[in-house]
């Protein structure tokens, strides 16, 4: 029982390892889907962008964010399997998303830069 328990881990590990492209793929393919779409529809489907800027040839570039903290607690392990000791770790997750708008309000082109986007 003990052996099995981290072959369990490496298993599920891995098996969430293989996800991250398949959620990046289809985050991608949703974003790409908005382009010739009104930002309006936008707006309305992901909310309130945090910034819109003027383009100098026309229309606006707008930019949405989401931003959130990965907290974790990691514990050391004593040589009779207790645990000991303690850290809290915290990192920081941020999603950038850029769309740049024709004058008519119509999407033009996407991009989004951070670790937590999908």
């Amino acid at each position: 029982m003990q052996r099995s328990f981290p072959l369990a881990c490496l298993l599920l590990g891995s098996s969430l390892a293989c996800l991250g492209p398949k959620l990046k793929a289809d985050f991608e393919s949703d974003l790409r889907g908005w382009v010739g779409r009104p930002i309006t529809a936008f707006i309305q489907a992901k909310g309130k962008p945090v910034q819109s800027a003027p383009r100098p040839e026309g229309g606006r570039t707008y930019t949405f964010e989401t931003w959130n903290t990965y907290t974790t607690l990691s514990h050391g392990a004593n040589a009779d399997g207790t645990l000991s000791g303690g850290m809290t770790l915290s990192s920081p997750l941020l999603c950038r998303l850029s769309l740049e708008v024709d004058a008519a309000g119509t999407i033009l082109s996407t991009r989004y830069e951070g670790n937590n986007c999908w």
